[in-house]
């Protein structure tokens, strides 16, 4: 009778907890997987420098079509009502020499409508040097834009490959600690047996302690580096994302086969380049002020008493008029002379920033590509380092456990293999960076 009284209390109990999870609403966040040229698309998409330098883009456009529009007449429509209001109180007789008081009042209204157009004949060139200057400094936007672009790509794949890393780091924290976990039962097995010491038991657990907070240290950068990859992408910070490994390589190539494809690709360069054209086609704009300019305007115009007469009268109450002008800029207090001064030394400076930019992108290709080299050689080296780090571990475990080694050499084993597996995982990523960051100053995006 309890038994059935108990078993029917546990159904009861049981059917009140499904009822319950049943009424309790359950949320179920999927994490976000991205590629790297996923996060790199969507980066493209949202970053703020890039944003930016899409919106100077537009403005150089918008300069280009308004220098072109330079060489187009200028037409517009004109319409004008005028209002008189007249009254005289007084009137002098030039006669009698006297005022004679008055009471009269006029009121009186035109109306007049006007097409205008007017066009520069010739300029001293200075249009022409705008037109081209402007071309130029859009094409300099361009490449502001490509390299800002190329700039947050490689952004997020220092991100990216940091994530990568923080969450390799984090998987053989976890081994270690499994390990710690492992050489703790060991110790106390022996310590029970009595072939090892309290102390060996109070240093596995220390050890194990240790590997514990190294695991929770490591998740927190892998959540760490999942919130900055996730802004650099555009995503909300505080929802999990989740990357794809990769294999990065690059190909081989001597130095001077590097330096000279940044010459011809690395948009910081080109956009120097173009700098410089714009300064030059700017000087020569300035010079322009210098020679004299022909205009020609034309207009046509219609009078009128009254606002209805404009249609009435429209075919035989107008005015022509054509005027061509030459206009010489004899002195104007020296403001030629100042402008083509600036302009001269924007053009100065201009070819300045190529020189040094061209240096400046050798230097930084030198320094990517010793900087690789040295890299890959860390990461083969990384790789013999672990190999030996594993094998020096396996056989110390197996003579704590035979009794012919005590529990310091294992525990310096450890120390030695966890070393070696992050130097491993650093080396490999390091690598990925030194890639990443030669394509950078190659000019390269992906």
């Amino acid at each position: 009778m309890k038994n059935d009284r108990k078993g029917a209390y546990c159904i009861g109990s049981a059917v009140i907890l499904l009822a319950l999870l049943l009424a309790t609403p359950i949320s179920v966040t999927f994490a976000k997987t991205y590629t790297l040229n996923e996060c790199i698309d969507r980066a493209l998409g949202t970053n703020l420098s890039v944003v930016q330098a899409q919106g100077s883009l537009r403005q150089a456009k918008s300069d280009v079509l308004y220098s072109w529009g330079q060489y187009l007449p200028s037409i517009g429509w004109q319409m004008r009502g005028t209002y008189n209001h007249l009254r005289l109180s007084r009137v002098y007789d030039e006669d009698t020499r006297q005022f004679f008081e008055v009471d009269y009042t006029r009121d009186s209204h035109s109306y007049r409508a006007l097409l205008w157009g007017r066009l520069t004949l010739f300029d001293g060139l200075t249009r022409y040097h705008d037109y081209a200057s402007s071309k130029a400094y859009r094409s300099e936007r361009e490449h502001r834009l490509t390299q800002t672009q190329i700039q947050a790509a490689f952004g997020v794949k220092t991100d990216y490959f940091n994530l990568l890393k923080a969450q390799s780091i984090f998987d053989i924290r976890r081994k270690a600690t499994e390990r710690s976990h492992q050489l703790m039962k060991i110790a106390q097995t022996k310590y029970e047996l009595g072939s090892a010491s309290l102390s060996d038991v109070l240093k596995a657990k220390v050890s194990l302690s240790q590997a514990q907070l190294d695991s929770l240290t490591a998740e927190n950068a892998v959540a760490t580096g999942q919130a900055k990859l996730a802004y650099a992408v555009g995503e909300n910070v505080n929802e999990a994302i989740v990357v794809t490994e990769v294999d990065l390589s690059v190909a081989i190539y001597s130095i001077e086969q590097v330096n000279d494809m940044a010459i011809r690709q690395n948009p910081d360069y080109l956009a120097s380049q173009e700098s410089l054209r714009a300064a030059s086609h700017g000087l020569s704009s300035a010079r322009g002020a210098y020679y004299p300019s022909v205009s020609l305007d034309a207009g046509k115009s219609w009078d009128g008493l009254e606002l209805g007469q404009l249609d009435e009268r429209w075919a035989d109450n107008y005015l022509i008029y054509a005027n061509a002008t030459l206009d010489f800029n004899i002195f104007n207090r020296f403001g030629t002379k100042r402008q083509t001064e600036y302009a001269k030394a924007n053009l100065h400076t201009a070819e300045y920033t190529l020189s040094d930019t061209k240096r400046a992108v050798e230097l930084e290709v030198r320094e990517a590509y010793l900087n690789l080299q040295e890299k890959a050689k860390a990461r083969e080296l990384a790789n013999e380092r672990l190999a030996s780090a594993a094998e020096d571990y396996k056989l110390a475990q197996e003579k704590y456990t035979l009794g012919a080694a005590t529990i310091l050499d294992i525990l310096d084993a450890e120390v030695s293999l966890k070393t070696a597996e992050s130097d491993k995982i650093d080396s490999k990523y390091n690598y990925y960076l030194a890639v990443a960051r030669l394509q950078q100053v190659m000019g390269i995006i992906e």
